[in-house]
């Protein structure tokens, strides 16, 4: 392993360059660079730069505004955020995990062309004022002290490239913006914008989509095909009163589920004036479940439907148009 350092002058003070496994910054502009094992680098005080190496590597930038610099391997951030609008720059085939520490919206010198994942317990990340060509983002609501969902409402906003928003357990705000996102809002009363491209509202119960009468976020989609996606194996039953008044712009209906659960969909003309022109269930490839479709509210001759079934014996009632 390469150890020692490099004595520079940034032209204020003298900084340091290390090669180390393990090192801590100074109170100073520090610039610290891992080594191809697994290295912990922590910057302390001052707007340092921290590059990891090839390993799996812990970074901490303290206060100040820090640049952290991952170009190979794998690399986890305490801090992104501390102190200042931090700048996170990755590299093809780098993975980071980030936890951000205060409310994060990075200037556009911040670049991911590899995968990283955000953290956030209860803090706004705006991803907005990115460049167009990084994306590859992944936004997540976790609790602070353990990787399970926060309790937290959270504010996600994603960058003009494909986006995956992850929210918890409170009422959270998640907006991709452009691209084709992926945006799950977990339990709690969510709002939920896809922006442009082609956007996948995912939920994995019944009752995080819909309860009693009605849809349980606020869903927005725009241009482009937007899908309301239900990876389930429960049973689901969505009775004729349920209203996607708090839905628009959302042109897919999508249930899977492989197991002998009926999915029972009785649609009603809300649904079809919040843009669902298909509805698919062709994910639940089971064939002993009869499940059901019924779009026989929609009552527009000009709108045609496509009702896709499952692998079992379905009834599927189209509307007054010409549907398949």
């Amino acid at each position: 392993m390469r150890s020692g350092f490099e004595h520079l002058n940034s032209g204020q003070r003298p900084f340091e360059r290390f090669f180390m496994a393990n090192i801590s910054g100074s109170s100073g502009n520090d610039s610290l660079r891992g080594t191809t094992v697994d290295d912990s680098l922590d910057g302390g005080a001052g707007n340092d730069t921290l590059q990891g190496g090839g390993g799996n590597d812990t970074l901490t930038g303290g206060l100040g505004v820090d640049t952290f610099v991952v170009s190979t391997g794998t690399a986890t951030i305490t801090d992104l955020g501390y102190g200042g609008a931090d700048v996170l720059s990755v590299e093809s085939g780098a993975k980071v995990t980030a936890r951000v520490f205060t409310p994060w919206s990075p200037s556009n010198a911040t670049r991911n062309n590899g995968a990283v994942v955000l953290q956030s317990d209860g803090l706004m990340i705006n991803l907005g004022g990115l460049s167009a060509g990084y994306s590859g983002f992944k936004l997540e609501a976790v609790q602070s002290d353990k990787v399970t969902p926060s309790t937290k409402a959270v504010v996600f906003s994603g960058t003009p490239g494909n986006d995956t928003l992850v929210g918890g357990k409170g009422n959270d705000t998640l907006v991709g913006g452009a691209g084709n996102d992926s945006i799950t809002g977990g339990t709690g009363t969510d709002f939920l914008n896809g922006g442009d491209g082609d956007d996948v509202f995912v939920f994995d119960k019944p009752e995080d989509l819909f309860v009693g009468n009605g849809i349980v976020d606020s869903i927005m989609g725009a241009s482009g095909t937007d899908t309301i996606r239900l990876d389930t194996t429960a049973a689901v039953t969505m009775a004729a009163t349920v209203s996607f008044s708090r839905v628009s712009g959302v042109e897919k209906l999508v249930v899977n589920g492989a197991n002998s659960n009926v999915i029972s969909l009785l649609l009603n003309a809300s649904a079809f004036a919040a843009g669902i022109r298909t509805v698919d269930l062709t994910g639940d490839t089971n064939s002993t479940g009869i499940n059901v479709i019924n779009a026989s509210t929609q009552s527009g001759a000009t709108i045609a439907l496509s009702l896709l079934g499952s692998a079992g014996p379905d009834s599927i009632t189209g509307g007054a148009g010409n549907d398949t």
